[in-house]
């Protein structure tokens, strides 16, 4: 029997007589082993048992499996609840249909305490009905480096196979035409004699060349109301492979397939292009059922156990999902971009998942799990993070969805101005109004903007202190408006906010002889 690891953490421990029991069951003669189980569970009839039983952190992506059952001890951190667990038995890459679920028990010697029970089967897979029998046969109980060598190894060897892409063509030409006449949608005066021929046109064409077609044997004398397509001349097509085809002189091959997907694709057909016709996704069923069992109380015993009987009489199915550690840090390097703008694209170009896959000793994101070959869940995430954190979407709509939930927002954003198509939002905090009307000397920035919008531009108050040899932001103004009449509306509006915060009145030098008596960079501009 395999005992991989016992923790010594004190958490951990389940019970001593239980393991002095595995102790003595561990020094029985090897002939005796085969027929020792582990006794999970304390139901009077079928209790839950196992042949082997391993003790680890993590439950394995594929987890082992064997006909007397084979079972996992898993140590749950500490602080961590019961969705810590689902997420765990929810990473396990077989599909699983419920038998029970959170059934309560009143005890478990094994556990040495309350717990509630859950039951799944395995849903099994979907594989090409053109696959070939070493794949339809293949049985397995563990998933292995080798197995999955082997499976590449067949794979690699059925779809390397050298082909003759003009005899491909063929094919295609040939299963369409075949398919038209079949269901009676080639002519438009069907006949129960109509079949399709390869000849060859009489008449030359401009090139002086003679073009091939596939038409109907009925055509000659009713061209309009028979089949007539022509056959590409530029030599994609096998000829002389295609007329053997219509003629049936020549039996289409029957390619095998090493196509295998999750029970929860979509997908009717396999995405291979067979010279008989695209492949089925049969159901290749599996009776393989696990079961867990969580203690009632997680933080007095922090494990579960989770185990499974049976053989899955199927290939493994293709990682479809990233374990949840791993989603989870997906999603905190897609909450640190904090963009309502933000796309798959400039995800995986971010410095935040950058740094995630440098965590994992990766460059790419598809080197840390191999689900990731797929990018819609990803996707999904995003899409999905984009309407919890901006459900009002981007520009005023989303300013003003924001600034209603979030009142410290209304000491910065002062006003929202819209009138026809102009926008004017106006961003000022009441010390920065207090320091700009002490001011004598303003400079105004347009030469860098915050936001992608292309109507959107971004006018910046700022001075210069000389002190600490720094440029003061001192109002920040987003529009839409590009005229002298807009900024006039810009300069009115933050004049009366700054008196609405301070109580006092901008005043100009040249016009009330004190005050500001400079505006820097935009007054050539505006045309002052």
């Amino acid at each position: 029997m395999e005992n991989t690891f016992i923790s010594e953490d004190p958490g951990f421990i389940l019970q001593d007589d239980l393991f002095r029991s595995i102790e003595t069951d561990l020094s029985q003669p090897q002939q005796e082993e085969e027929n020792i189980l582990i006794q999970l569970t304390d139901a009077s009839t079928k209790p839950l048992k196992v042949l082997k039983l391993e003790y680890t952190s993590d439950l394995p992506e594929y987890p082992s499996t064997d006909p007397n059952g084979y079972g996992y001890v898993i140590n749950v951190p500490p602080n961590q609840q019961r969705e810590t667990v689902e997420d765990m038995v929810n990473s396990i890459q077989y599909c699983v249909r419920q038998n029970y679920r959170n059934r309560p028990s009143s005890h478990s010697s094994f556990l040495g305490t309350s717990y509630t029970s859950s039951s799944y089967r395995c849903s099994g897979i979907k594989i090409c009905e053109y696959a070939g029998i070493q794949l339809k046969n293949m049985h397995h109980t563990h998933v292995t480096d080798d197995l999955w060598t082997i499976l590449q190894d067949i794979r690699q060897r059925i779809h390397e196979m050298e082909r003759d892409t003009t005899k491909d063509a063929a094919y295609r030409f040939y299963r369409s035409a075949k398919n038209l006449f079949k269901n009676q949608l080639s002519c438009y005066h069907f006949q129960n004699s109509c079949q399709p021929k390869l000849t060859q046109s009489s008449i030359p064409n401009p090139l002086g060349g003679f073009d091939f077609y596939v038409r109907c044997i009925n055509a000659p004398s009713d061209p309009a109301g028979h089949y007539t397509y022509r056959v590409p001349k530029n030599g994609s097509v096998h000829l002389q492979f295609l007329e053997g085809l219509l003629n049936n002189e020549i039996i289409m091959d029957m390619e095998e397939c090493g196509a295998v997907e999750s029970i929860k694709s979509k997908s009717l057909y396999c995405a291979y292009d067979h010279p008989q016709g695209p492949g089925k996704l049969v159901h290749a069923k599996c009776n393989v059922t696990f079961h867990w069992l969580i203690p009632t109380d997680l933080s007095q015993n922090p494990y579960f156990v989770f185990m499974s009987h049976g053989v899955h009489t199927h290939v493994p199915p293709p990682p479809r999902k990233a374990p949840a550690k791993i989603m989870n840090g997906i999603l905190q390097s897609i909450n640190q971009a904090r963009s309502p703008s933000l796309t798959l694209g400039t995800f995986l170009k971010s410095p935040a998942l950058q740094s995630f896959c440098a965590e994992h000793n990766c460059h790419t994101i598809q080197q840390i799990h191999e689900s990731f070959s797929n990018m819609d869940p990803i996707q999904a995430v995003i899409r999905k993070q984009r309407l919890l954190h901006y459900p009002a979407g981007q520009n005023v709509n989303g300013v003003m969805f924001e600034l209603g939930k979030n009142k410290d927002l209304q000491e910065y954003i002062h006003e929202v101005y819209q009138q026809n198509d102009q926008i004017m939002i106006i961003c000022i905090l009441k010390e920065q109004a207090e320091l700009l009307h002490t001011l004598s000397s303003i400079e105004i920035d347009m030469s860098f903007k915050r936001v992608q919008s292309k109507e959107m531009k971004e006018v910046v108050f700022a001075t210069y202190l000389a002190d600490q040899k720094k440029i003061m932001t001192l109002c920040r103004v987003f529009t839409t408006e590009d005229t002298t009449e807009g900024y006039y509306i810009l300069f009115k509006k933050i004049y009366h906010i700054v008196y609405k915060l301070t109580g006092k009145r901008i005043t100009f030098r040249a016009l009330h002889g004190t005050g500001c008596h400079n505006l820097a960079s935009l007054v050539s501009y505006l045309g002052f």
